[in-house]
């Protein structure tokens, strides 16, 4: 069924229709309210880096995490580099042999027997290079160096909504517990012990090593070694507690 809404009938005696397009009004509302979501939006993004100290991967304040930075910075260059060339010749291509007014089709050739082994070889290269440089930096920062400073074990369990930090051998004998407050020493390394009681929690700190789950039923080892004392907070990727 159709409608056509109409007006009385004017003077001529014959009505007229009435304008049934968008009200300008309406289309100005909704620019308006986009106008507004986008800077809600980089407001916001703005925020996240209001921080007192940003947690950033870029910083390394121990030697796990500068081997992590210096692997990681070699395969970003490398990723941007070989972008750039991609993208270059793709550039190049489409503007250098972009059909033009007259042209006729050219002559068609399929495979090139050289090109691809080239294309082949170098990748190849490229990807076992960058793979077992990784593949060391994992056994080198696996473990702590022998011939260094005892290592502080330090048995870490989340719960919700907290973290326990054990050290059964704190020295002198002791036997301590803190809630939410890991306190190590610099220049020393330590080795963590990663548990849940109830589910998986995220345990992090960016600037002296990566990222490593918490699984309930399962102990995950990592360790890691401090160079500085400015480091004041660590993440769960949950919520924040404080390390010195």
């Amino acid at each position: 069924m159709g409608l056509l809404p109409f007006r009385p009938e004017s003077s001529t005696g014959k009505p007229s229709a009435v304008n049934s397009s968008k009200p300008k009004g309406r289309r100005s509302s909704l620019k308006n309210r986009l106008v507004l979501f986008g800077l809600m939006a980089a407001l916001f993004l703005f925020a996240i880096g209001c921080s007192k100290e940003g947690q950033s991967t870029w910083e390394a304040f121990g030697p796990v995490a500068q081997k992590q930075l210096d692997l990681f910075n070699v395969l970003l260059w490398v990723m941007v580099a070989v972008f750039i060339i991609v993208e270059g010749v793709l550039l190049y291509a489409i503007i250098r042999y972009r059909r033009r007014p007259g042209d006729e089709k050219p002559p068609q050739i399929h495979g090139n027997t050289s090109l691809e082994i080239v294309l082949t070889i170098i990748p190849t290269i490229l990807v076992l290079a960058l793979g077992i440089w990784s593949v060391f930096t994992l056994f080198e920062i696996d473990k702590p160096p022998k011939g260094g400073p005892e290592p502080l074990h330090v048995i870490v369990t989340g719960h919700q909504w907290w973290f326990e930090f054990e050290y059964p051998d704190a020295g002198n004998g002791k036997h301590i517990i803190t809630a939410n407050d890991l306190r190590i020493p610099v220049d020393r390394p330590i080795t963590l012990s990663l548990e849940s009681d109830d589910v998986i929690h995220s345990f992090w700190v960016p600037k002296l090593a990566g990222k490593l789950d918490m699984v309930p039923t399962h102990i995950n080892e990592m360790w890691f070694q401090a160079d500085s004392d400015k480091i004041d907070d660590a993440l769960t990727c949950v919520f924040v507690w404080t390390v010195r």
